[in-house]
């Protein structure tokens, strides 16, 4: 079922602004937050389930 779920292409243009306490040690990127939640799982709790399993992946 992986094919038919929602898939987001994003672009990362911008790199993250230098930290003053890292003395060159790690290269430049572009940090992102990625956040998944589930909706309407509430109501399943009365017959027994909880919630369920999330599958992702991200790619460079």
């Amino acid at each position: 079922t992986f094919w038919v779920n929602p898939q987001f292409k994003i672009r990362l243009e911008e790199t993250d602004d230098p930290d003053p306490d890292d003395y060159g040690g790690r290269e430049s990127g572009c940090s992102f937050l990625l956040a998944l939640m589930q909706k309407h799982r509430r109501r399943e709790r009365r017959f027994g389930r909880d919630m369920e399993t999330i599958g992702f992946a991200v790619y460079e």
